[in-house]
C-alpha cells in the first residue's frame, strides 16, 4: 500500500499512543533512545591505567638490532604486486618490517616460559578472564585485555647497510629488495611431492633495527632487565621456521633516564630476582655479551 506524500512515520511514543513523525524527527528519537539504552547499560570500559607519574615511573627506551642469519619470512599471507602466494609485510617506504605485535607476542612468550619453567603461576589465554587478570610479571610489563601495558612496541623495518643511516638509505631501491623462496607440497601418504601445489613464498634477508623498539615507564628496573634477558633468548622471528627460516641474533641496548644501562648492571639487577632466573641472566650475559659476572 502506498503512503502519502508527507504523511510522515508512525512511531509508539511514551504514552503508548501512535504518532506521525518526520523523518528528521524520527531519526533523533532513535538516536536519544539508543543513546539512553546504551548509558543504562552495565557496560565496563576497558581499564587503560596510564602508566605511574610519580617519581619513582623511569621512562625506558630499548634500542633492537635483530640480525638475520637465514632468510625471514614475516607476512599475513596473501600476494601484492609479486608472484609470491606468500608476501611479506611491508611499511609505507615499502621496506621489508618486522611488526610490532610480533615483537611484543615473541618478548611475552620468551617470558612466559622463563617464569613457567621455574614453576610461577603464569596464566594461559586458554585459562579466562578471571585467571588473566592475575597480577604476575608479565601483567605489570605486557597488561592482559582490561589493562594496557604501560609499553610500546614499534616497527622494526630493515636495512641493508649500516644501521645509524637507515632514514638516509631508506629510499634507495635495495631496500626493497625481497627474495622467492619455491617449495612444495608433500603428500603425507605417498611421501612424494603433490600436485598442482608449488608455492611461492616471499622472504628477506635484512637486518632490522630501531632506536625506540621499546619505549614507555617502568617502576621497576627489573622490568627492564628481563626484556632484555627476553630479548637475547628470541632467536628465531616469523614463520617457516621448522624450514630454517627466520633464524637471528639480537642485540639490546637499554636506556633508563636517557642513562644507557650496560650488561653487566642489568645482569646484576637478577639479584633481588628468584636464584632461577640469576643462573638464566648469567648464562644469557655470557653466551651473547660475553660479560664475566660473578652473582
Amino acid at each position: 500500500m502506498l503512503r502519502k506524500r508527507g504523511a510522515g512515520h508512525r512511531h509508539l511514543c511514551r504514552n503508548g499512543c501512535m504518532c506521525r513523525l518526520g523523518h528528521r524527527d524520527l531519526m533523533a528519537r532513535v538516536k536519544n533512545d539508543a543513546t539512553r539504552r546504551f548509558d543504562q547499560t552495565c557496560w565496563k570500559p576497558m581499564s587503560l591505567c596510564p602508566p605511574s607519574s610519580d617519581g619513582d615511573a623511569m621512562q625506558l627506551r630499548i634500542e633492537l638490532t635483530i640480525a638475520s642469519r637465514t632468510a625471514f619470512s614475516i607476512g599475513a599471507g596473501g600476494s601484492v604486486m609479486t608472484i609470491a602466494d606468500k608476501s611479506i609485510i611491508r611499511d609505507g617506504w615499502g621496506r621489508p618490517i618486522i611488526p610490532g605485535s610480533q615483537l611484543k607476542g615473541r618478548l611475552r612468550w620468551s617470558v612466559e616460559q622463563v617464569l613457567r619453567g621455574l614453576e610461577q603461576d603464569i596464566p594461559s589465554p586458554f585459562d579466562g578472564p578471571d585467571r588473566e587478570e592475575i597480577n604476575t610479571l608479565v601483567k605489570q610489563i605486557f597488561g592482559t585485555p582490561k589493562l594496557r601495558s604501560p609499553l610500546f612496541f614499534a616497527d622494526l623495518p630493515g636495512v641493508i647497510g649500516d644501521p645509524a643511516q637507515m632514514d638516509a638509505l631508506r629510499t634507495e631501491c635495495i631496500q626493497h629488495q625481497s627474495l622467492i623462496r619455491p617449495s612444495v607440497t608433500i603428500n603425507r601418504a605417498r611421501r612424494t611431492a603433490a600436485d598442482k601445489l608449488l608455492m611461492f613464498q616471499e622472504t628477506a634477508q635484512e637486518t632490522f633495527h630501531s632506536p625506540r623498539a621499546i619505549t614507555g615507564q617502568i617502576t621497576d628496573v627489573s622490568h627492564a632487565a628481563l626484556l632484555w634477558m627476553a630479548s637475547h633468548l628470541s632467536t628465531r622471528w616469523g614463520g617457516t621456521k621448522s624450514r630454517g627460516l627466520g633464524w637471528a641474533t639480537v642485540e639490546a641496548r637499554v636506556f633508563l633516564d636517557q642513562q644507557e644501562h650496560p650488561a653487566t648492571q642489568l645482569v646484576s639487577v637478577g639479584r633481588i630476582l628468584p636464584s632461577p632466573i640469576q643462573d638464566i641472566f648469567r648464562r644469557v650475559a655470557h653466551s651473547h655479551l660475553l660479560v664475566n659476572v660473578s652473582m
